[in-house]
């Protein structure tokens, strides 16, 4: 009886995806040949998209290898990195603790953290999450990560001396280390290790089943390999011993090379700030049934852009952990976030009054952002106008 009710169940989610795609099939279309042309003039190996429509996702489909040697393709359930899109599945967990009573974003962020030094200046929690803190971004000649790290805590040791770059709510400084900082208030908040919650109140109703802490020290069959664009002068520019520890494929009449020892980071101090694994599937199902976590409210003043103290806006159009501006042509709202990583690119892109959800992904870092996605966006804007 189980096997029939599961077997049932998959053949109404196979209907529902030939209707679905049947509906939208000219913007399906118009949005595969534009990401086909996109991968090639990028040279990506492995590239995934998923698209909602009113609530329904409509098309999801991969292009390309997680894997090239061993020709592994990409699957709307290969794992990619979501790299600075944690900082929006973050955002979720303290819109849920301020919404039990348990946070206050506008308190001083060692309240909740007393163990993290007492800096020049007190923030708060709000400032934190909004790159407003002053808390540094990582230094441009820092080493590569190496360490395996077990906790948030001990994360912090890695930037925790450090002193704040200007008055807390005067700046805008981008700052994953914030980040980390950020998942040390949830856990204390929540009397919860922050991994945890995440799975359990976050991830789980969520249904992003596929997300998941990016941990080297773990096999997880559908993360995509990570791999690394090279430029036509790489032998110049890197050292022959680095390039010897990678293997080098070709793509689309360039260079594609795994990511050699020396650059391959263990991203365990950073889980908060760009260390999870995830689909384009999980990254849509995340705005789908962000209500099943928080408040319609609550999303709103997430992603509602900060100011400076002086009341003047930041231009970087920063939330708590989400971007939010208006299409300049169009003048759409967009709702977004990117994430860009040692081997992975990502992108979410919600357009709240057309209900519209693009994310994409691949396993190389490239040069696309919301422009790309609006583009799919309008592709299915367009075919349901028609």
């Amino acid at each position: 009886m189980k096997n029939l009710m599961k077997y049932a169940l998959v053949l109404l989610s196979v209907l529902w995806s030939q209707w679905a795609i049947g509906q939208h099939q000219q913007a399906v279309q118009q949005s595969a040949e534009y990401l086909k042309q996109l991968k090639q003039k990028l040279h990506l190996p492995g590239l995934s998209v998923c698209v909602a429509v009113k609530g329904k996702i409509v098309w999801q489909q991969g292009w390309g290898y997680a894997n090239i040697a061993g020709k592994k393709p990409v699957t709307p359930q290969t794992q990619f990195r979501a790299g600075s899109i944690s900082k929006s599945m973050t955002s979720l967990a303290l819109g849920k603790l301020v919404e039990q009573g348990k946070l206050n974003l506008d308190e001083d962020v060692r309240k909740y953290v007393a163990y993290f030094p007492k800096k020049k200046h007190p923030f708060t929690v709000r400032q934190l999450a909004g790159h407003l803190s002053g808390i540094p971004h990582y230094e441009a000649q820092a080493s590569t990560v190496k360490k395996h790290y077990t906790s948030v805590k001990e994360a912090m040791e890695i930037f925790k001396d450090r002193p704040l770059l200007f008055e807390p709510g005067t700046k805008y400084q981008y700052s994953s280390y914030g980040y980390v900082l950020v998942s040390g208030v949830v856990e204390e908040t929540a009397k919860k290790p922050y991994l945890d919650y995440m799975k359990k109140q976050i991830f789980t109703p969520l249904g992003m089943s596929s997300t998941m802490p990016d941990d080297i020290t773990q096999t997880i069959p559908n993360r995509a390999t990570l791999y690394f664009i090279l430029p036509e002068d790489y032998k110049k520019r890197y050292p022959a011993q680095v390039i010897q520890q990678a293997k080098i494929h070709e793509v689309h009449n360039a260079k594609v090379a795994t990511i050699p020892d020396a650059y391959n980071e263990d991203i365990s101090y950073k889980w908060a700030g760009g260390g999870f694994l995830s689909t384009p599937t999980d990254l849509v199902n995340m705005i789908l049934n962000h209500t099943k976590v928080i408040k319609p409210n609550t999303f709103k003043m997430l992603t509602t852009p900060q100011t400076f103290k002086n009341g003047k806006k930041t231009g970087r159009r920063y939330g708590v952990g989400w971007r939010y501006e208006v299409q300049k042509e169009d003048k759409r709202p967009m709702i977004h976030h990117g994430g860009a990583s040692t081997g992975g690119r990502s992108f979410l892109l919600y357009l709240p009054n057309e209900q519209i959800v693009v994310a994409m992904a691949s396993n190389a870092l490239a040069r696309y952002a919301q422009n790309e996605a609006y583009q799919v966006a309008k592709f299915f804007i367009n075919a349901t106008q028609k």
